[in-house]
């Protein structure tokens, strides 16, 4: 978390335009359905890993693989290019499978 710019994950999570899930109108994503209610997920096992994943992440007891990024991109979503033209005062760090991180 970019300490700099928000105090909690909370208002990380939930700044404007950072997740679609939130902002949708009218607001009928699944992923948003399934953290209101994360009991009707078809998978419930993988919630309890992001619990415990987002658990350990505020222990700070894993590893940063992202360098300290403060933005990700998924290219499989729309083209990198696209992403780093909207965002010129990105600086690429690295990519791991279909994410892009920048800072």
């Amino acid at each position: 978390m970019d300490k700099r710019r928000k105090n909690t994950y909370h208002e990380v999570l939930l700044e404007p335009d950072q997740y679609s899930a939130f902002w949708e109108k009218p607001p009928n994503d699944h992923n948003l359905m399934a953290l209101k209610n994360p009991l009707i997920s078809k998978n419930y096992q993988k919630w309890a890993e992001t619990y415990e994943i987002a658990n350990n992440i505020m222990s700070e007891t894993v590893e940063d693989f992202s360098e300290e990024a403060t933005f990700y991109h998924d290219i499989s979503i729309s083209e990198q290019v696209f992403f780093e033209r909207i965002n010129l005062n990105l600086k690429f760090i690295k990519q791991i499978d279909r994410l892009s991180f920048y800072k």
